[in-house]
């Protein structure tokens, strides 16, 4: 049987940069469609657009992380993505 993947692309910024182009060490962003994960992240505005590549469709999801040193959770966003209608 063969694996089904959802045809997405992940695009990530940071403070209005491409998460790459982040000095001095840049977050580590990990793509297994259907999910992104970033690792090392740092305190700032994200945003992440999610394409669709059969359809072009993009959606664009934010989030402003206030990293707290004291706490020992994880930041988890969790972004859903449907099917146009």
């Amino acid at each position: 049987m063969a694996r089904i993947t959802d045809p997405y692309t992940f695009a990530w910024t940071l403070n209005g940069q491409p998460i790459g182009a982040v000095l001095p060490t840049p977050p580590v962003q990990a793509d297994a469609t259907p999910n992104s994960v970033i690792t090392k992240a740092l305190d700032g505005a994200y945003i992440t657009t999610v394409t669709n590549t059969i359809t072009g469709c993009p959606f664009d999801a934010s989030f402003n992380l206030q990293l707290d040193q004291t706490m020992s959770t994880p930041n988890i966003i969790d972004v859903v993505t449907g099917r146009p209608a």
